[in-house]
């Protein structure tokens, strides 16, 4: 049966071995071979077995690092998930604002569409109902260059984050 260690590193083993566990010859980790052949369902493992594969885990990104610290190590894994945070809100941010912007020429041509006593939906009614109707579509705007702008700046600010640490 075939698996894999977190490290990448392929491995090859007899039924026989199912359930034992064993090093990697990469990282160091300590691997669990599985119990069955791939493409088959898996036993259910234990919180004991799985609290002791993230350990694992983490020992060989540590050991594979490079730092002499674990404090170091914790305080990069902090930032680097922190990065990607502000990354997928920057992301979520580009995205969002040509979306908004693009509605807003919606909501506008149905407002215009009812001033002019065509029928809408009962959705739209909700800025009917609201006097200064026309208002919506400008701020839909304003939030849609805000979200685009604050998104490309995080996202430089991210990329230029990133090159000061690696020294580029």
């Amino acid at each position: 049966m075939n698996f894999n260690c977190s490290c990448g590193a392929k491995y090859q083993a007899k039924p026989e071995w199912a359930g034992k566990k064993v090093r990697c010859k990469k990282c160091g980790a300590q691997l669990l071979v599985p119990s069955q052949a791939s493409g088959s369902t898996n036993r259910q493992r234990t919180p004991e077995e799985l609290k002791r594969e993230k350990e694992d885990l983490i020992l060989a990104k540590f050991a594979n690092s490079g730092k002499k610290s674990s404090e170091d190590f914790i305080a990069d894994n902090i930032r680097d998930s922190f990065e990607e945070e502000r990354h997928s809100v920057a992301v979520r941010n580009v995205l969002l604002g040509p979306l908004c912007m693009a509605l807003s020429v919606g909501v506008f041509f149905l407002l215009n569409h009812l001033e002019n006593g065509g029928i809408a939906p009962r959705v739209v009614w909700v800025f009917v109902m609201l006097r200064g109707k026309f208002w919506v579509p400008p701020l839909m705007v304003i939030f849609g260059i805000w979200c685009l702008v604050s998104g490309i700046m995080e996202l430089v600010a991210i990329s230029n984050a990133r090159k000061s640490r690696n020294g580029k």
